[in-house]
């Protein structure tokens, strides 16, 4: 997971404004019930193209999987818009933020794996003061968004459990083992784990290839080195720089698991060098940070 921007103070899509997508947001007001809601506005298409392209990049918030060759990415409420499953927050009969169902600000983009039945489905566990009822409708009947706003009260006040990249910084309370085993340093961040199932076997395989291909290549050129008549010292600092390169484009926001990709160059010593026979690391060292130091 990554920290991303969606600006809250700029308008959302045309089409989550229009005078029917606020007359059914009125009605399930009124009738405190989020299966009011059709797909037909918060899946629009104008909507799932601002989620992909402009702010998650083709991949899950969440596990920041690419998966449009398998399944398609989903818009989803990070707020359940209907009633919330049964948890051990004596919220079981909370009828879910159905005031939420069309709003831009409670919009994100999911994989099936972490949005499911099996993962997050319609939970959502925090730590302040709960709102169960609102309205953005005052007591004319005009429409105010102030109040459907995550950083504006009410909802400002429920401190969920469970992270969000639109405004938290996900680095701050998770991390990753040599390998790509996720966890978490802080309450959240063990949350956010368990919630969208982000340590399943899936995704710390994926995330393991990532590391190990590196690794490879580096070995690879080592041993290329060693046969002198192959590759000579300036051989050897272009090959691994090759490599660096490939590290760094990890860490872009548009690459498939792009936290992990950062983790990875942040922590080169312990990802990488630690896999490294000792008789290396220090050329290896010195030219990774030459590299640090000229490109970044």
């Amino acid at each position: 997971m990554i920290k991303v921007t969606k600006n809250y103070e700029e308008p959302p899509p045309a089409v989550l404004l229009s005078e029917n997508c606020i007359r059914q947001i009125k009605e399930a007001v009124e009738q405190k019930s989020g299966n009011k809601y059709s797909n037909h506005y918060y899946r629009n298409e104008e909507v799932l193209s601002r989620l992909k392209k402009d702010i998650y990049r083709h991949k899950c918030a969440y596990c920041e999987s690419k998966i449009e060759h398998a399944a398609s990415l989903q818009v989803e409420h990070f707020r359940p818009k209907g009633g919330l499953e049964k948890e051990k927050t004596g919220d079981e009969n909370h009828k879910g933020y159905y005031w939420l169902g069309n709003e831009w600000t409670n919009l994100l983009l999911s994989c099936p794996k972490c949005n499911g039945k099996d993962a997050k489905g319609n939970r959502f566990p925090i730590s302040g003061v709960r709102v169960y009822d609102d309205s953005p409708f005052d007591s004319n009947g005009d429409f105010d968004r102030e109040r459907l706003i995550p950083t504006k009260p009410p909802l400002e006040n429920e401190m969920p459990l469970l992270l969000n990249p639109e405004f938290d910084k996900p680095e701050e309370h998770l991390e990753f083992n040599s390998l790509g085993q996720i966890k978490g340093i802080t309450e959240r961040g063990d949350a956010t784990i368990e919630i969208c199932k982000l340590d399943r076997d899936e995704l710390y395989t994926k995330r393991q290839e990532v590391v190990n291909q590196f690794v490879r290549e580096i070995k690879f050129y080592l041993l290329q080195a060693l046969k002198k008549k192959q590759m000579t010292e300036e051989g050897l600092r272009d090959s691994l720089e090759e490599v660096f390169n490939k590290i760094v484009e990890r860490t872009k926001p548009e690459a498939e698991y792009s936290s992990w990709g950062s983790f990875i160059f942040k922590e080169f010593e312990y990802c990488i060098l630690s896999r490294i026979a000792p008789a290396f690391r220090g050329t290896i060292r010195e030219i990774f940070e030459e590299y640090s130091i000229a490109h970044l």
